[in-house]
């Protein structure tokens, strides 16, 4: 019964509605719902994140608890950002596990930002199970001022 705990999220109850229709029919074929979580160990399962707009860019940070910097596959294309890798949460000897919410095997996170950024400019940093990418927005995204001319005078 311990192994069925979902952590509530009021501010994470948003997400596209393609998500919204995978998770629909995943749920409807499968039983219990976290044995998508538990089994496969691919994509299904939210990840901690967050992801911030400055004038410049954006910055995504992303939790990846047990995940070796060295394992991990980034790509970016326009809008879109897909993390691949492996959780490597060790077992410990001679234990039987009761119940355990840590990611282990496999993943493949996809993200869609509100906006186009620069893939070749795209840094990343990661310290203490935290993936930081930092985002450049591309160009033609990036808020751009223009002056008006003036005669000086009024006709």
């Amino acid at each position: 019964m311990a192994d069925n705990l979902i952590r509530y999220n009021p501010a994470g109850g948003m997400m596209p509605l393609r998500d919204a229709m995978d998770r629909l029919f995943q749920d409807a074929f499968t039983w219990p719902g976290t044995w998508d979580r538990t089994l496969s160990g691919v994509g299904r399962v939210t990840v901690p994140s967050a992801l911030y707009e400055t004038a410049q860019g954006y910055v995504f940070q992303v939790a990846l608890p047990g995940v070796h910097a060295d394992n991990l596959e980034i790509t970016a294309q326009q809008n879109m950002l897909v993390l691949k890798g492996a959780y490597n949460v060790p077992v410990p000897q001679e234990s039987r596990s009761i119940w355990t919410s840590l990611p282990s095997g496999e993943f493949s996170y996809e993200f869609s930002l509100p906006g186009e950024f620069e893939p070749a400019n795209v840094s990343a940093e990661y310290r203490d199970g935290i993936l930081t990418l930092t985002l450049p927005k591309a160009a033609h995204a990036r808020l751009h001022t223009i002056k008006v001319a003036s005669n000086g005078g009024h006709k």
